[in-house]
């Protein structure tokens, strides 16, 4: 699994947003998390996966409750982790880092 951690993003981009950068704006996706129930912009848990198969997938989760907000964006394919997690960055803004910040 490769990681990557958003120290103090703010608003977060719509979570369609993210599929079709990764994967294009044709795409087909599934996606879950809580955009529905947070705030526009104040999602802090959101998978998309690429149909049919959905084995590209990214996972985006708080580490913990505690402040600063930190996201973990982790996926097994290299290439997308790094993808996603310089996307979320340039919308959201914040420190990214390939280590767990301590």
């Amino acid at each position: 699994m490769f990681n990557y951690y958003l120290i103090s993003p703010s608003e977060r981009p719509q979570s369609v947003s993210v599929a079709r950068h990764l994967w294009g704006n044709d795409c087909d996706f599934d996606s879950d998390g809580n955009d529905d129930d947070a705030p526009v912009g104040g999602w802090t848990e959101l998978t998309v996966a690429l149909r049919p198969q959905c084995e590209e997938r990214v996972d985006v989760d708080p580490i913990d409750d505690n402040e600063p907000l930190v996201l973990v964006i982790r996926s097994e394919w290299a290439d997308l982790a790094k993808k996603a997690a310089l996307f979320l960055q340039l919308h959201s803004g914040g420190e990214l880092s390939e280590q767990a910040p301590r």
